[in-house]
């Protein structure tokens, strides 16, 4: 089981995640040194973002960032942050649980029209086109 930490949030709101989160092999409680976990960190305020930052520079830990609103500026500040993935607070707690284990996986969860966004503001900035890394 994969340990799973809560920072933040309405205390209905995380237990509902951690049930579903239960389900997927995940488990709240204590991680061991060295060995991977995750942190769901509810960005709403200052000193949620510093967090994020905070716990994404360490290798064992994926970090998800829950955001208050649905906007583009929101995913991309989670991702640029360090984030490995990114939940608007309104989506049901099963997309969440989706969330997390895509990122523990290495892969991103997004809506469209933030994927599509995203491309769109990629193509200008013209990235590398490699995804290997």
């Amino acid at each position: 089981m994969t340990p799973v930490e809560i920072f933040g949030g309405l205390i209905a709101y995380n237990e509902a995640v951690l049930a579903q989160l239960a389900n997927c092999g995940f488990e709240q409680g204590p991680r061991e040194p060295g060995s991977v976990w995750v942190a769901v960190v509810h960005c709403d305020d200052t000193g949620r973002w510093e967090q994020l930052e905070e716990r994404s520079a360490d290798p064992d830990c994926v970090v998800v960032a829950v955001v208050p609103t649905l906007d583009l500026d929101g995913y991309i500040r989670a991702l640029s942050s360090g984030a490995s993935g990114v939940v608007y607070l309104d989506m049901p707690s099963a997309i969440t649980a989706d969330v997390v284990t895509a990122a523990v996986h290495g892969e991103v969860l997004l809506p469209r029209q933030a994927a599509q966004n995203l491309a769109v503001l990629a193509k200008r900035e013209q990235p590398r086109s490699d995804l290997n890394d």
